[in-house]
């Protein structure tokens, strides 16, 4: 596990809470709004690239595992759900397993080549 984002407050600070939204071609996003060190409001947009695969696991079924990724994405070179998912990609990219948690929201796991970050 290898920590590759970490948000810029906490998420207990969120003005909006985070809005899971499946994109045209192969992506996602998560989105979501918080005030930053002087009260201005940010509209905060994660965007996963090439993207293959994602499930939301809801909080009352979080693992410990998945615990791990609080207020950060996460990523995973090896993990079953990445396995799962290479063995059937007929695809040219690498892919990688994020991962993300956020407060009062539930858990994402997302198979994906990249992500990018639009405030």
């Amino acid at each position: 596990m290898k920590i590759v984002w970490e948000s810029p407050v906490s998420s207990c600070a969120f003005i909006k809470d985070v809005e899971f939204v499946i994109n045209l071609g192969h992506s996602c996003s998560l989105n979501f709004e918080y005030e930053d060190e002087n009260d201005n409001i940010v509209k905060c947009e994660i965007k996963f690239l090439g993207v293959e695969a994602f499930k939301c696991t809801y909080m009352t079924s979080i693992s410990s595992f998945q615990r791990n990724s609080y207020d950060n994405i996460v990523s995973f070179s090896d993990s079953a759900f990445l396995k799962e998912t290479i063995n059937e990609y007929k695809g040219n990219l690498k892919l990688i397993h994020f991962m993300c948690r956020f407060d009062d929201s539930s858990c994402f796991d997302i198979i994906a080549s990249d992500f990018e970050i639009h405030n």
